[in-house]
């Protein structure tokens, strides 16, 4: 059982210790990181549950400097400005990241409003004057010091209704500059469309099934044309919600290829799903490509993709846009390091492809249009022919059915014209 009160020596060690491991867990630890839901939250409270006990205590240097008046300012208003700094920064900067000055104005702005809302709104109702308000309707004043009273009580309650009144006028104004687009019908449409891309996954794994084994005659993507070696290719596309909007243009392009995309698939369940591919349904393909990056932080996955698939199978990595993630540079960075240093992996850089082409995006900045979607799969279909290219590898011709059905008809066409002569 912890004791009433510890003594000064061990308040000072145990809120110190806990104090600095929390700065250090906000200051290098990523809000995005899996560190979080893997005990993270957890130990956090436990440090703070730690540091309050430590600083309620006796008189300690942290207790002394989470008491000083600047400190004490931010803390009362901390509500305040919780609620303000997210609808500023959404009318300022749409949450992506901004430039130094921009960023001031977020933060002057959102504790302007907030000490205007504390003290004409937040404080005067936790106060009570309300129910003063209210006293003042139901009751007549008996004497003239109650009647002046009374006047105060209305003076100030008339500065709350003016200060709720501007707050919802505020509220109203956010409301009319967001952008047109329905964010829950674009969110409704994307999950309709999630539900028929994993049908078509479905459908393209029971067609490969089948078909059966395939032929043992092969041929070399050298000896093939651009668009023979997109129909031969069986390449596995693990994709999260960006993917999804690019299912058509892929199968399109890769006839034979597998697309399996899901609407918020973290990087580590990407690698899961590759893991039952290869373990579960014995997918045996020429090449994997890797696009579940966008909804979390890399922690080591490339390496363990890299693994799983083999050190000669190609792996093609996609770069992310995501600008309003902070992990969005640092996740680029690992992906096109461990491409230069890792042998048959190749880089679509969708982050270089997509610069300042605002028509590709919707509203959110993050996820595709019609036309971002052909400009993504047109990246992939680049990477794919360069990559196999220089790779040489052999594929069934098996794969070429059309495409040997077109030769010999051409051919027989010839040698009809020819005859004919």
């Amino acid at each position: 059982m912890v004791p009433r009160r510890l003594s000064a020596s061990v308040n000072m060690v145990l809120g110190s210790v806990s104090f600095a491991v929390l700065l250090v867990m906000t200051i290098a630890i990523n809000g995005s990181s899996n560190f979080w839901y893997r005990g993270g939250q957890f130990f956090g409270t436990i440090l703070t549950v730690l540091m309050v006990y430590a600083v309620s205590g006796r008189k300690t240097w942290l207790s002394r400097f989470l008491s000083n008046p600047v400190l004490k300012w931010i803390g009362d208003r901390s509500y305040s400005i919780y609620l303000w700094h997210y609808p500023i920064i959404l009318l300022i900067s749409k949450g992506i990241k901004a430039s130094w000055w921009i960023t001031l104005i977020e933060i002057v702005l959102s504790v302007v409003l907030a000490e205007l809302s504390y003290r004409f709104i937040e404080t005067p109702i936790r106060h009570g004057i309300i129910g003063e308000y209210l006293n003042i309707l139901r009751s007549r004043p008996k004497s003239r010091q109650e009647k002046k009273r009374q006047v105060q009580v209305a003076r100030r309650s008339l500065k709350v209704m003016a200060g709720t009144f501007v707050l919802t006028v505020s509220l109203i104004l956010c409301m009319v500059f967001v952008p047109k687009k329905n964010a829950l019908d674009t969110l409704q449409k994307r999950e309709t469309k999630a539900k028929e891309t994993g049908k078509m996954t479905e459908e393209q794994l029971a067609k490969q099934k089948a078909n059966g084994s395939e032929s043992d005659d092969t041929i070399c993507t050298a000896d093939l044309t651009d668009d023979e070696i997109l129909e031969g290719l069986n390449l596995l596309l693990i994709g999260d919600s960006i993917a999804v909007d690019v299912t058509d243009d892929f199968y399109e392009m890769f006839p034979n290829s597998v697309s399996d995309t899901k609407i918020g698939r973290i990087t580590s369940l990407g690698k899961q799903v590759l893991d039952s591919y290869i373990d579960e349904k014995k997918w045996e393909g020429e090449g994997v490509i890797f696009a579940s990056l966008s909804n979390s932080p890399i922690n080591g996955e490339l390496e363990d993709i890299r693994e799983k698939i083999g050190k000669d199978m190609p792996l093609f990595l996609t770069t992310v846009r995501i600008p309003h993630e902070t992990f969005e540079e640092e996740s680029n960075s690992k992906i096109k390091k461990f491409v230069k240093e890792n042998d048959h992996t190749y880089l679509i850089d969708w982050y270089a492809a997509s610069e300042g082409h605002d028509e590709y995006f919707d509203a959110d900045d993050t996820h595709l249009l019609p036309a971002g979607a052909k400009a993504y799969a047109k990246c992939i279909k680049e990477a794919v022919l360069a990559a196999y290219k220089k790779e040489n590898i052999e594929i069934p011709k098996s794969r070429l059915v059309s495409s040997t059905d077109t030769s010999t008809d051409s051919s027989n066409d010839s040698s009809t014209d020819t005859s004919t002569e």
